[in-house]
């Protein structure tokens, strides 16, 4: 599940997190979350406090890499592009790719 920072945001996942558990115990009870993707972070203390909560609400569920906020993400979506077409250098991308490292060694070692 992605998450930005946010009360809202926060509230949401325990929200959708209860909706997975129900869905678990009524239909599927293979269903599992890969984990939290925290997204849209900036150095802000709101950023900071969002990601600590959502750590210590879930630890062994939210990813370790963290996707900045960056105009780059914005301006390559205008361009119709994605990040690694518009801005490969950018850090967005960067924690793209090594978010990309992150879900296949995880896919890898399950």
């Amino acid at each position: 599940m992605v998450v930005s920072p946010g009360y809202f945001e926060l509230d949401s996942i325990v929200q959708l997190s209860k909706t997975v558990q129900e869905v678990r115990e009524y239909f599927n009870p293979a269903l599992k979350i890969m984990g939290h993707l925290f997204t849209m972070c900036d150095p802000t203390i709101n950023s900071d406090m969002s990601l600590r909560i959502l750590r210590q609400t879930y630890p062994d569920l939210v990813l370790k890499t963290v996707i900045p906020r960056n105009t780059d993400l914005r301006d390559a979506h205008f361009n119709k592009q994605d990040i690694f077409q518009f801005a490969p250098h950018s850090k967005s991308a960067q924690a793209y790719a090594r978010l990309i490292d992150e879900l296949f060694h995880e896919q890898e070692a399950a």
